[in-house]
């Protein structure tokens, strides 16, 4: 599957079930501290989950210095996650659609603090994506955790 029909899929499919799953959270259990989940919180994880992508697609693909999404304050519900994570999204297809299918595969380096990396953009969105779905989950099992029942999230 090409790289940004998979990456369309998993928006239209696996991670709007995962936010429905994380609505159910009062504003309190979105915030709320938990032993054992990556970055503290739900909100947390899930401000990483498309602060990553945003770093990986405006910092190191296109080389934009400011690839902040704010801080983690700035989200206070799911639907604010949502609406972020919506123009991330936005920005990412823009930014795929524009290129070949040769610039896709083009080997790049990449300079980091600690040192280069030599990255093919296809494989740094399926690292986006892989990574989404790790921290998913995890988000999924925070629900579970604090007794809920989420739907399946899978991507099929």
């Amino acid at each position: 599957m090409e790289v940004l029909e998979l990456y369309e899929q998993v928006e239209r499919s696996a991670r709007p079930r995962m936010l429905k799953n994380l609505e159910q959270l009062s504003a309190d259990e979105f915030v709320r501290e938990l032993p054992g989940i990556g970055w503290g919180s739900i909100r947390n994880s899930l401000m990483h989950i498309f602060g990553a992508e945003n770093f990986w697609i405006r910092r190191i693909l296109q080389g934009q210095e400011d690839a902040s999404v704010g801080k983690p304050e700035d989200y206070t519900s799911v639907a604010d996650a949502r609406a972020k994570w919506e123009e991330v999204a936005a920005e990412t297809k823009r930014f795929l659609r524009g290129l070949t299918p040769e610039q896709l595969t083009e080997v790049k380096t990449y300079k980091f603090r600690d040192g280069t990396m030599d990255l093919r953009i296809d494989y740094v969105v399926h690292h986006i994506l892989t990574h989404e779905f790790h921290h998913k989950g995890q988000l999924m099992m925070a629900l579970r955790t604090l007794g809920y029942e989420p739907q399946e999230t899978d991507l099929l």
